[in-house]
């Protein structure tokens, strides 16, 4: 019974002892990437008004109302592609992202995604 105690005290302190705390990198890449995902979620939401708009014809404000609402969908696709770069920057920037990045992009068949689309071998797929 103390032997087992012993063994496992000692896993546990190597375990924890390997254990780092996430680097500046990784915390501003957690950032960046909860900055993007809420705003995909908006362009969603603001895709699904443009639906609800075509139901808004009989008050005469659906193109007033669409016109806005392309407006804010461009503008969040340009605030999504920012922050896809800024991502790519931290990558870039940080050696062992870096490095592993290239390891993981060098597997066939993996490619980039970004902003629903796949980046592939010079081909755009749309999602």
């Amino acid at each position: 019974m103390r032997c087992e105690f012993v063994v496992l005290l000692k896993k546990n302190y190597q375990e924890n002892r390997e254990w780092k705390p996430s680097s500046c990198s990784i915390k501003k890449i957690k950032i960046l990437l909860t900055e993007r995902a809420l705003r995909i979620k908006i362009k969603k939401q603001l895709m699904v008004q443009q639906h609800d708009y075509k139901l808004m014809k009989g008050i005469a404000m659906d193109e007033e109302l669409k016109s806005l609402n392309i407006k804010l969908i461009k503008s969040i696709d340009a605030q999504i592609k920012i922050i896809e770069n800024d991502i790519e920057k931290v990558i870039h920037n940080d050696q062992s992202l870096s490095q592993q990045q290239k390891l993981i992009r060098s597997v066939p068949g993996v490619a980039k995604f970004y902003h629903g689309h796949y980046y592939q071998k010079q081909k755009v797929l749309q999602l």
